[in-house]
């Protein structure tokens, strides 16, 4: 596909200038050589697996509905009042064991 550098100039200077003229620039892309179906068809768009795996484990946290509202006003005050000691201990316990799951 050849573009001809003075319509792509054009359609530059329209979506710069925020002009939202389509027939100009439809006019300007067909004027390039650029055919509107060719370019949506030839356009795609791949998603790794793990890219994937990360949009349904968001899109699954998202729906829980078990947040204990007492339980994190509780935790936002000893945290605001400098009162919230963290166990790194436990903590790193935890995330050994769970590694060793894995």
């Amino acid at each position: 596909m050849k573009i001809n550098a003075n319509a792509s100039q054009s359609i530059g200077k329209q979506q710069r200038s925020g002009s939202t003229d389509k027939t100009q620039i439809n006019k300007d892309m067909g004027s390039a050589g650029v055919n509107k179906q060719d370019l949506l068809s030839s356009s795609k768009v791949s998603v790794s697996d793990k890219a994937q795996l990360m949009s349904k484990a968001k899109e699954i946290a998202s729906k829980a509905d078990d947040v204990n509202m007492d339980k994190v006003k509780r935790l936002q005050q000893l945290i605001d009042n400098g009162e919230y000691k963290v166990n790194s201990e436990a903590i790193a316990d935890k995330l050994v064991d769970e590694h060793l799951m894995l």
